[in-house]
């Protein structure tokens, strides 16, 4: 499956978890270092909490090595991100 399809999966999983829980983002940042689209992204919401674009993680042993429950997914970013968290709370 290409990079493209997965992203457009999870954007459209991201969606309709959104649909079903109203939420109001707030953009808080984008990679800088990652071209073209600027993704990953960082958003903030209005319940105290943190949505994450990032990249799928499809690899199959890390996705063994986790227990993820349905409604729920994964993503990768890079450490370069995890500073914002801290200036955005």
């Amino acid at each position: 499956m290409s990079r493209g399809r997965r992203d457009d999966q999870l954007a459209a999983s991201c969606r309709k978890i959104l649909q079903e829980a109203p939420v109001t983002l707030t953009f808080v940042a984008r990679d800088p270092d990652s071209e073209p689209s600027g993704s990953p992204t960082l958003y903030r919401t209005d319940r105290q909490s943190w949505v994450v674009q990032g990249w799928a993680v499809t690899d199959p042993a890390a996705l063994a090595a986790m227990s993820i429950p349905d409604g729920e997914t994964c993503v990768e970013i890079p450490d370069r991100l995890i500073p914002l968290f801290r200036q955005h709370r």
